[in-house]
């Protein structure tokens, strides 16, 4: 099997030959990577894509999670509503909340994808890369053409609202809590959909959600779950990715419910239990310690990580490597050779 195939057998839940690798690659370690500033990859899709294509042309034959993309992190969905970004030199996109009242809630309607914010410019992005990338990583590891992603609709409600106003309002203005949620999970779908119409009908789908983990079981369930499922039922035919980093081991009984097919999950969580509890159901997408063992540990150490990983979630399929959260800046290359040859060591089924 090539890579892709790997991939996407483990991801319906299937067994491959090994057990696949896809280093988790953002903009955080390309930019340091390539020995760029920051600020100056966020914003200038030029250089990010010549940044993101010497990545992978350090591991040709590698693919990788996402892979080649617009990555503008959390500035696109939440600028589309109104939302104002800054771009410092050396972090992470910053948003302001904006939503202030609950009436400006209720107001909001979702954006034209074509017109609203970043969402432009994302779009221009993507034809850029499209028309640019070339087209031997496009077809050997799918990406661009088919391949979507979004932030998830819980980011999206609480960078704006403001996560702590946000928590506020599930408890004493739910109506306010919901209506924020189906305009986030609207705008998501927008977006997502504008990019199949310049990159062609997805294969696969990733969502960011990362405060998820906030939430209790109870508030999940009401709050948030509902809204991931209306973006993936929205694309049935892709492969359907869900990304958390934070603990989400007290929403094991109910995360699957989302309608995912893959989830990408904390480095904290046991890989055992999150096998054992929703591993028949949903491929495991995970979860070497990117802030731990990947960016401090030796490649030594790697790999008897690597191997405790595969060994746990291996049996049975259904089970790729990867970090739990994007690779941190300053990572050792050493560090992700010693991921990929792991499995190529322990990761074979019979």
């Amino acid at each position: 099997m090539d890579p892709r195939q790997r991939y996407e057998t483990a991801a319906r839940l299937g067994i491959p030959d090994q057990v696949p690798c896809v280093p988790f690659l953002t903009g955080h370690f390309i930019a340091h990577y390539n020995g760029m500033v920051e600020g100056d990859y966020w914003a200038d899709p030029v250089l990010k894509l010549k940044a993101q294509l010497a990545v992978q042309e350090r591991w040709p034959d590698t693919m990788l999670y996402p892979g080649v993309w617009v990555d503008y992190s959390v500035a696109i969905e939440t600028s589309a509503l109104g939302a104002q970004v800054r771009f410092p030199r050396n972090a992470s996109p910053q948003i302001e909340p904006f939503l202030k009242t609950p009436e400006q809630v209720m107001a909001l309607e979702p954006p034209d994808p074509y017109k609203a914010g970043l969402m432009p410019k994302a779009l221009d992005t993507l034809r850029y890369m499209l028309d640019h990338c070339p087209k031997k990583w496009i077809d050997a590891y799918g990406y661009l053409a088919g391949a979507g992603g979004c932030l998830g609709p819980t980011d999206v409600a609480g960078l704006c609202r403001g996560y702590d106003v946000f928590a506020e309002d599930i408890y004493k203005r739910p109506e306010v809590a919901h209506r924020l949620m189906a305009i986030a999970a609207e705008t998501c779908i927008r977006y997502l959909k504008a990019q199949e119409e310049i990159g062609g009908q997805f294969h696969r789908l990733v969502v960011y959600d990362d405060s998820i983990g906030f939430f209790s079981k109870r508030h999940f369930v009401a709050f948030s779950q509902p809204y991931i499922r209306r973006i993936f039922e929205a694309f049935p035919y892709a492969i359907k990715v869900l990304h958390c980093d934070a603990n989400t081991t007290h929403l094991l009984d109910v995360i699957a419910d989302t309608g995912m097919d893959v989830f990408n999950f904390d480095s904290h969580m046991d890989i055992a239990l999150v096998k054992q509890k929703i591993g028949s159901r949903v491929c495991l997408l995970g979860n070497i310690s990117p802030l731990g063992v990947l960016l401090e540990g030796t490649p030594e150490e790697v790999d008897a990580e690597c191997r405790r990983l595969i060994e746990a979630a291996k049996p049975g399929g259904g089970y790729i490597l990867t970090a739990g959260s994007g690779t941190a800046r300053g990572t050792p290359p050493e560090n992700i050779d010693a991921m990929i040859k792991a499995c190529e060591k322990y990761g074979r089924y019979e």
